[in-house]
């Protein structure tokens, strides 16, 4: 029984050996399965302009800059609004906490 531990161990430290090494790599943005909401919004956007429904069109545009200023897509969207016409906040400011607009010292300190 003692020759068959060191034969068991040897067999199952070259089988391990022999397996393929799972290393963490960022995955290959053309071979992602699902969008992202950026990606999934700029889309719906386009549906709608497709349709020709602008209000929908420049609301969907200015959500996605809104809730995701860090998307590729928010870049897109604030300059697609600039060139429809539309004011947007840009979203290389929003996605920046120290160019975020700081509430009024007065109204949390402003005493009766």
């Amino acid at each position: 029984m003692s020759a068959a531990s060191p034969f068991a161990a040897a067999l199952l430290f070259g089988a391990l050996s022999l397996a393929p090494f799972q290393c963490p790599s960022d995955p290959n943005p053309e071979q992602r399965r699902e969008e992202t909401p950026g990606e999934a919004l700029h889309d719906l956007a386009n549906e709608f302009k497709k349709a020709g429904d602008r209000d929908a069109h420049v609301r969907t545009l200015q959500y996605l800059i809104q809730k995701y200023p860090r998307s590729r897509h928010a870049v897109e969207a604030h300059q697609e609004l600039e060139a429809m016409g539309v004011a947007s906040p840009d979203p290389r400011d929003l996605a920046d906490p120290a160019n975020a607009e700081k509430p009024a010292a007065s109204s949390s300190s402003a005493a009766p």
